[in-house]
């Protein structure tokens, strides 16, 4: 875990980095505008559904072949080359296939009761950063084979953080029109495809001339075969994450898409451990199961779920019991508050699916991945009913209702899969310490008075959540790799301070 958790922390410090960017963003720049914010969020949602179908989950392909190809070659018989080609067939074909469907899909958004023109005005956009969004994807998935996530991280998410809040100003001050800007967003993610590219290229690993001797039919099949299950992976994960907000656009306006993408945004926070762990242990995993090795699975399996559930839950109680006087920060305190409820039903939603998460990895690179496709089937029927029934009774605060009804039956049904299959499960005695202790913090903090000041709140209510659940973490050991982690910590301010 050396190399994986020294990637991870520096990972983790650039999304801290974000984090601050997106954060000062969501509370200062984001309500200044918020039918723009709420038009961009659903040209990336849309793109994000989009994707698996338009790659055919190509994109899946360039962490779990990897391994396959490389083989001692240290060039992996061109393997990148490969999958930029495939890639580039799969879009052309979806592509013109979208040409001949199109009186189909005004039909069927008809028949849903969504705006139809919203879709229309942008689906250019879309489309171009379908393009360019894939080819990012898959460069991050193959430098991942490297234990390498960190410039991609800033290149991608951290310039991504920067973009909105920018391209959010100058549609205030009038400086460009919404129509330059929103193809402003897709250039510059086109600009971070070219310097991932060149970054690729100064490691030596950008080598793009197919072995076709290496490429049999037989190889091609499994290759096609698993990108097809992969698409289906994805878009369950887009169906969980995504919909929501293309759904929330199609029923009601940008602006309450505005209000609903920031309280996504914040609960978003809760995922940050998550998001840079999941690439490294996706890769780790792929490698386990094509050595046989399933006790390392199950002892990541544990490990990782015991972590994340901890820092999940924690980041849950933290933002839950400050959001109102986050709100009040802002300069459209009365619009965003209702929108609170959307944060406590996503945000537990993320919480249990970071303690589950990694069901995803053990199905998806082992030899049972078929299986996602019975998974993804259900996980779609469900979240698109659910939101088809909730958002018309109760506004957008029904698409949180709704991927947090879904988020948990899929889970749990991926969890029993696992679990009957591999005989392995992510609970231990640190799990029920856990879930005790998130449990009295809750009724604890809950329990404390408000005053006028919403900063002092913040300040005072996240303390006590680091005294009655942070700490008890670290002192009763609940989990050794975040003592480790916390020590380390310790130790390097110690030096930095002390010895610098």
């Amino acid at each position: 875990m050396g190399v994986v958790a020294r990637q991870s922390f520096k990972k983790s410090i650039v999304l801290v980095i974000g984090v601050l960017i997106a954060t000062l963003s969501t509370l200062f720049i984001y309500p200044l505008n918020l039918s723009f914010y709420g038009n961009l969020q659903f040209i990336i949602s849309a793109a994000t559904l989009i994707a698996p179908f338009a790659t055919l989950g190509s994109t899946s392909l360039s962490v779990k072949f990897f391994p396959e190809f490389q083989n001692g070659d240290p060039k992996a018989r061109g393997f990148l080359g490969l999958i930029f080609l495939i890639l580039a067939v799969c879009i052309v074909f979806f592509g013109v296939l979208s040409l001949f469907i199109q009186d189909v899909w005004m039909d069927l958004t008809k028949l849903l009761g969504w705006s139809l023109d919203i879709f229309t005005a942008n689906a250019f956009m879309i489309f171009g950063l379908v393009i360019v969004a894939s080819y990012v994807s898959i460069l991050k998935g193959y430098l991942t084979n490297f234990q390498r996530i960190v410039v991609p991280a800033i290149l991608h998410e951290l310039l991504i953080k920067v973009l909105l809040p920018s391209l959010i100003l100058l549609s205030v001050y009038s400086l460009a029109t919404d129509y330059i800007l929103k193809w402003t967003y897709v250039g510059v993610i086109g600009v971070a495809f070219i310097l991932l590219c060149l970054y690729t290229y100064r490691l030596g690993f950008f080598h793009v001339d197919i072995d076709w001797s290496f490429v049999k039919r037989k190889r091609l099949r499994s290759m096609s075969e698993y990108s097809l299950y992969g698409a289906l992976g994805t878009l369950g994960a887009v169906i969980a994450f995504r919909i929501d907000t293309v759904m929330v656009a199609g029923f009601t306006d940008f602006e309450k898409t505005g209000i609903f993408s920031i309280v996504l945004y914040i609960s978003n926070i809760i995922l940050i451990p998550s998001q840079s762990l999941s690439p490294l242990l996706g890769a780790q995993i792929s490698k386990h199961h094509e050595n046989g090795e399933l006790q390392q699975i199950h002892e990541l399996y544990k490990k990782s779920s015991q972590s994340l559930l901890i820092i999940g839950a924690g980041l849950f109680l933290g933002l839950w019991f400050c959001l109102d006087d986050i709100f009040l920060l802002t300069a459209r305190a009365n619009e965003l508050s209702i929108g609170k409820m959307v944060f406590f039903y996503v945000g537990l939603a993320k919480v249990i699916d970071m303690f589950f998460g990694l069901n995803g990895h053990i199905i998806s690179y082992g030899k049972y991945y078929r299986w996602n496709f019975i998974f993804i089937l259900l996980m779609g029927v469900l979240t698109i009913t659910t939101n088809l029934y909730f958002i018309p009774k109760i506004g957008f605060v029904g698409a949180a209702v709704a991927t947090m009804i879904s988020l948990i039956i899929f889970n749990f049904l991926k969890f029993l899969f696992v679990f009957k299959v591999y005989k392995m499960h992510p609970f231990t005695w640190a799990t029920c310490k856990t879930l005790v202790l998130i449990g009295s913090s809750f009724l604890i903090v809950g329990s404390l008075p408000r005053g006028s000041n919403p900063l002092v709140n913040i300040i005072l209510r996240s303390a006590v959540v680091i005294v009655v659940y942070a700490l008890p973490i670290y002192f009763f050991k609940v989990s050794e790799d975040i003592n480790r982690e916390v020590d380390n910590l310790v130790k390097k301010c110690r030096v930095l301070l002390f010895e610098g």
